[in-house]
C-alpha cells in the first residue's frame, strides 16, 4: 500500500510538473516578439468576417443579442463600409429589436428607460443591471450597491482569469462615458485600472477563446490600443476559421469524427468546430479598430 501511495504520488508530481511547463510554453508563445500583423493581414481577415455575416445573414438577424450588433454597428460607423450598415439597419428594423428596451445599445444618442425599481425585480446577473444603468443614467439606480460594487476597480478580483468579468465592467463604463453618465474623472481613472488588469490577464491568460477577444476588442474600444502586443493579435488572426468566423474554444489537440480536446469559456471540452457570432461581432469591432485608427 505504501509502495503505490508513493507511486501515485510520483504520478501526480510529474504531471504537474508537465502541465507547469506546458502553461509556461503557451505564455511564452502568448508575449513572445514578433512583427506587427501588416494591413493586408487585418484587411484579409476583415473580408472573411464580413463574408461570413452576409452568407450566414438569416440566421444571425434572429440573434437577439443587441450587444453582439451593436459592436457591428460600431464597426460599420468606422469603416463606413454599407455591407455592415445594411445588416445593422436590417437588424435593427426589426419589430422585436425596435420594441426592445435594449434598443438603446445600437443607438448611442438614446437612453434607456427604466426605473430602479424595474431593475432590481429582472432575474438579470449584475453586469446586465450595470449595462441599464449605463444606458439609462438613472441616478437612483446609481446609487444602489449594485452600481456602486461594479464602480469598484476591486469588484472583479475573485474572477480573475476564467470570466469576463473585467471587460463586462468595462463595456458598462465605455457606455457610461459614451452617454455622459456619473462623474468623468471617476470613470476615466476606473477605465485606466481595468485596462492594466486586463493587459495583465492577456498576458497570463494564454487561452484564445471568446474572453481573449473580447478583452483585446475593450482595450481596442476604450483607447488602449497601443496596450495590445502584436503577438496578441496575430493569435487572434491564427484562431481564425476557414469560413471566416472565430468560436468561443481555443482547440489543443485533434481527434477523430472532427472533435478537438481544448479550452472552452472555463473548462476543457472535446467539441467540434462552432462559429459563433458572440467571438465574431468582437472580432470584426477590434479589426476595424486596429485597421481604420492611427493608433
Amino acid at each position: 500500500m505504501k509502495n503505490f501511495l508513493k507511486g501515485t504520488l510520483k504520478i501526480l508530481a510529474l504531471l504537474l510538473v508537465l502541465l507547469a511547463c506546458g502553461y509556461a510554453f503557451m505564455v511564452f508563445q502568448n508575449n513572445r516578439d514578433v512583427s506587427p500583423p501588416d494591413r493586408g493581414q487585418l484587411n484579409g481577415a476583415l473580408e472573411s468576417a464580413i463574408g461570413w455575416l452576409q452568407a450566414n445573414r438569416d440566421a444571425l438577424l434572429l440573434d437577439d443579442n443587441q450587444i453582439l450588433w451593436s459592436f457591428i454597428a460600431d464597426a460599420a460607423k468606422l469603416s463606413y463600409d454599407p455591407r455592415l450598415s445594411d445588416l445593422v439597419a436590417q437588424y435593427s428594423a426589426q419589430a422585436s429589436i425596435r420594441n426592445s428596451p435594449w434598443h438603446a445599445l445600437l443607438h448611442p444618442e438614446n437612453r434607456m428607460a427604466t426605473t430602479l425599481e424595474e431593475v432590481l425585480a429582472l432575474d438579470y446577473a449584475d453586469y446586465h443591471k450595470h449595462f441599464m444603468y449605463a444606458l439609462s443614467c438613472n441616478e437612483e439606480l446609481a446609487e444602489h450597491e449594485i452600481i456602486q460594487k461594479q464602480m469598484r476597480d476591486s469588484f472583479c478580483y475573485t474572477s480573475p482569469f476564467i470570466s469576463s468579468c473585467t471587460t463586462h465592467q468595462l463595456m458598462a463604463l465605455d457606455m457610461m462615458v459614451e452617454r455622459n453618465c456619473g462623474d468623468p474623472a471617476q470613470n476615466q481613472a476606473l477605465i485606466a485600472n481595468l485596462q492594466d488588469y486586463i493587459e495583465l490577464q492577456l498576458t497570463l491568460d494564454p487561452r484564445v477563446c471568446d474572453v481573449y477577444i473580447q478583452r483585446l476588442m475593450m482595450l481596442a474600444k476604450t483607447g488602449g490600443v497601443d496596450r495590445i502586443k502584436p503577438a496578441w493579435v496575430q493569435r487572434m488572426l491564427d484562431a481564425q476559421l476557414a469560413d471566416g468566423a472565430w468560436e468561443q474554444f481555443h482547440p489543443l489537440i485533434k481527434l477523430g469524427g472532427g472533435y478537438r480536446f481544448g479550452f472552452a469559456v472555463r473548462w476543457p471540452e472535446f467539441r467540434r468546430e462552432r462559429p459563433s457570432l458572440h467571438t465574431t461581432s468582437q472580432a470584426i469591432l477590434l479589426l476595424t479598430i486596429l485597421r481604420y485608427t492611427d493608433a
